[in-house]
């Protein structure tokens, strides 16, 4: 519905009351003389306070604003994109982009998602632990009953004692020792293609938020109409992917699958399959809200799922050629 020239002059700003330069937050094609507020270039309509008070340019927490409060601006924004209805009414395009503070927020994830591919030997350590200490009870159960065995008193020659000889041979599970011990019989498994895997996992993960931001780039026709800044997408996207925990709680009786490439390809992709369908999904939900709410495009909802379904496939297929060549 068309509004009144007379109420649109009305709600105006005094263009001679001010005198910095006022440009689209999107496109920056500048704004003076405008009384309608929507750009004429990108077709983005807005208030205009959002784009005069520069009081209103600052988020109430977000982590590219607050760079004296990194650990709060953090988790209040992964808090804040659970609710990305929520999330994407109160940040605004007119509100600055940080660029630097806006990869950082990402690279944060990163020895968060070493943590993920730790949880592999994390969860080898532990299913092995009870047997290593089985071991160690029944070693000392059997010297106890053959104290003159030849080779426990090899042993205690050898070691100086015979629980310095059972701590060298079988070291306690959570000893530095043990853990040593682990991690290289983790070692000898994964290069033999078992145990459960998460590194690649946490690629996919890490990956996942560039992949979606070349796609939509590739949308050229509609992005070059709306002559959107490319920051604005990746802003979009970044948080648009970051429900990593979410991800890895969904994605935790799945990712064992990748373990198997040298044994059952089939169902190696298969777990990929899976996983990017799990991924595609949270990141739709996300970028809709997005797309809809803080670019304002029209049909956002088919464009983040258009997005997503060209990355999944590309991974799968990726991941397919690998797998089976």
């Amino acid at each position: 519905m068309s509004v009144a020239p007379t109420t649109l002059a009305a709600t105006a700003p005094n263009w001679d009351s001010i005198s910095e330069t006022i440009n689209c937050p999107l496109c920056e094609y500048e704004l003076r003389g405008l009384i309608e507020p929507r750009c004429p270039e990108c077709g983005f309509r807005f208030d205009w306070p959002e784009v005069l008070e520069a009081e209103r340019r600052l988020h109430p927490y977000l982590f590219e604003h607050y760079p004296r409060r990194n650990v709060w601006s953090f988790l209040r924004t992964k808090l804040g994109g659970f609710a990305p209805w929520r999330f994407w009414k109160t940040l605004k395009p007119t509100m600055a982009i940080k660029p630097r503070r806006l990869i950082s927020y990402w690279l944060i994830h990163v020895p968060l998602l070493m943590l993920l591919v730790l949880s592999g030997f994390v969860r080898y350590w532990t299913s092995t632990a009870a047997s290593m200490r089985s071991v160690r009870a029944s070693i000392s159960a059997y010297v106890q009953r053959n104290p003159n065995d030849g080779t426990i008193k090899y042993w205690i020659k050898q070691y100086g004692s015979l629980q310095k000889a059972i701590d060298e041979q079988f070291p306690e599970p959570y000893s530095v020792a043990g853990l040593r011990r682990a991690w290289n019989s983790f070692r000898t498994v994964r290069a033999n293609g078992g145990g459960a895997d998460y590194a690649p996992t946490a690629v996919l993960i890490f990956l996942w938020p560039w992949l979606t931001s070349l796609m939509l780039m590739v949308f050229r026709v509609s992005m070059a109409r709306a002559k959107v800044k490319p920051i604005h997408v990746l802003r979009c996207v970044i948080y648009s992917c970051d429900a990593f925990l979410i991800a890895i709680v969904l994605l935790a009786p799945i990712v064992p699958e990748f373990s198997q490439f040298s044994y059952d390809p089939i169902r190696a992709c298969q777990g990929i399959v899976v996983a990017c369908l799990i991924l595609a999904a949270l990141t739709v939900y996300k970028l809709g809200f997005a797309y809809h709410l803080y670019l304002r495009f029209p049909h956002a909802w088919a464009t983040a799922v258009v997005s997503q379904v060209v990355v999944a496939l590309a991974i799968v297929s990726m991941a397919s050629v690998m797998l089976f060549w």
